[in-house]
């Protein structure tokens, strides 16, 4: 009996502490979600893939989106898609699920998409006071996902773990909210570029 009272004791314990775990983790994604939907975003930082590190622009406006890093560049208005690598334009009209660089369109589909925990104080970066840990319901490539945040609520780094045991690691050097961006800073006038346009619509 005094066993049993001891794994009923431990049960409501970790459920106690799953549940607060995952209260702290949805009220933190809410303020960070909150800073994206007073404008425009524009954040600027490096990215860290295997042996390179690579600079890397992002502009998002709620679901549009302009990310330049290393060799490519890819824009979303919000139905049409232009990803520009090695001479090349394709243009397609993903889904939801295949937006997966947009760090706000990540957030705003957590609860849906994700299991949502925060990460151990013990285990945030420099300059990180709060992290989410952000796992699949459902299998995809990304094995897991980290963002970690300032006192403000602001991203300061993100990490991805993939299902073929890589890693990418992104460090945000600055961040500005409630901007006010034009409808052509995300969208790709192909006639800019000597590519080849692949249109997969």
């Amino acid at each position: 009996m005094k066993k049993f009272i001891l794994s009923l004791s431990a049960m409501l314990l970790f459920t106690t502490v799953f549940a607060q775990n995952e209260k702290e983790a949805t009220a933190l994604l809410d303020k960070a979600i909150a800073l994206f939907e007073k404008g425009g975003v524009e954040m600027n930082g490096v990215v860290r893939y295997g042996d390179g590190a690579f600079a890397l622009s992002l502009k998002m406006d709620h679901e549009r989106f302009h990310a330049d890093v290393a060799d490519f560049e890819l824009w979303f208005d919000n139905k049409t898609q232009w990803f520009l690598r090695s001479e090349e334009i394709y243009i397609s009209e993903p889904n939801p699920e295949e937006q997966n660089m947009n760090p706000y369109l990540m957030m705003k589909n957590a609860k849906k998409q994700f299991n949502v925990s925060t990460v151990d104080s013990k285990l945030l970066p420099k300059g990180a006071t709060a992290g989410l840990k952000l796992t699949p319901r459902n299998y995809s490539e990304l094995q897991e996902a980290k963002l970690f945040f300032d006192k403000d609520n602001r991203l300061v780094s993100m990490q991805a773990y993939l299902q073929n045991g890589n890693q990418a690691n992104v460090d945000i050097t600055s961040f500005k909210n409630g901007l006010k961006f034009d409808a052509k800073d995300f969208t790709c006038n192909t006639k800019d570029f000597d590519a080849e346009v692949i249109d997969m619509r």
